[in-house]
């Protein structure tokens, strides 16, 4: 007999109403810019590999993933594989780090790298399983927000403080990079960033 090894150790099975994950994708392509220089990146097929649904509280879960746009058109495939249902989608239109959170000129938004477009926006995902919770009236955030970019794939700090206080846990992190009150996290750079939240 042969015991199954969690691969999401150590983190508790279906044990949280709230995951937030931040895929390593793997791209193909643009070398100077791809993530594989900066960490290691997974395949979408070894992505959906993972057993998020494993996770998730058997009552109601919710799922917030962040997604570049190029791969948009895989989002469906992704959270069904992981058993949830998308519900909607949040974009982060990232700043230069030089900007105020607030959009002031056309220049202001942070240049990436594209084919068709330059990059400078990125997707929130958001997917449930089960039937989590509600948002109370008048809390529902903004589909559309501005933040400063930061180093190489290093989200706002702001979108994870925002959904602790929209959303009650248990919480957890999928490949999390910095540490945080109220999370339980898990990755290969949970420490990478350990200053205060800003």
């Amino acid at each position: 007999m042969t015991t199954e090894q969690w691969s999401f150790s150590p983190l508790q099975r279906n044990g949280y109403r709230v995951i937030y994950a931040d895929p390593p994708w793997k791209f193909s392509s643009g070398p100077s810019r791809n993530p594989r220089n900066h960490y290691p990146t997974m395949t979408i097929d070894e992505i959906k590999a993972l057993p998020v649904k494993d996770l998730a509280h058997p009552d109601g879960c919710r799922l917030l993933m962040w997604i570049t746009m190029p791969l948009a058109h895989r989002i469906q495939e992704i959270i069904g594989a992981w058993g949830f249902r998308y519900s909607t989608s949040r974009v982060w239109a990232k700043l230069w780090p030089r900007e105020d959170e607030m959009f002031l000129y056309p220049n202001s938004l942070a240049r990436g790298a594209g084919y068709e477009v330059v990059g400078n926006c990125e997707m929130l995902v958001i997917a449930k399983r089960g039937k989590p919770a509600r948002i109370p009236p008048g809390k529902q955030p903004a589909s559309l927000f501005f933040a400063r970019r930061r180093q190489h794939s290093r989200k706002p700090e702001m979108v994870r403080t925002e959904i602790a206080s929209l959303f009650e846990g248990p919480r957890c992190e999928l490949f999390a990079r910095s540490p945080a009150p109220g999370w339980d996290a898990w990755g290969n750079e949970t420490a990478k960033y350990v200053e205060a939240a800003e």
